[in-house]
């Protein structure tokens, strides 16, 4: 992991975007992730390896499952840290 901007597409290894989306007829939780279709973006503005703690902003798109729609993740934020 590195600061600077990583693309969410299965073709970069190890960067994805997703997350579950409730619905169908039994109100299901089905996981959409990031793909060659459907793409985002992760910047990391903070990657601090004394104090272990990462920083950084995402957008991506994933499709929903039920209804083939796209749906729009924008101006995501994350502030976590890390152990080594």
């Amino acid at each position: 992991m590195s600061k600077g901007t990583h693309p969410l597409n299965e073709v970069n290894p190890g960067y994805w975007g997703g997350g579950y989306i409730k619905g169908g007829p039994d109100s299901y939780l089905k996981v959409s992730l990031t793909n060659s279709t459907y793409i985002g973006e992760m910047t990391i503005t903070k990657f601090d390896l004394a104090n272990e703690i990462v920083s950084g902003t995402f957008w991506f798109d994933v499709q929903n499952p039920w209804t083939g729609e796209k749906i729009e993740v924008r101006e995501g934020r994350f502030d976590t840290h890390f152990s080594q």
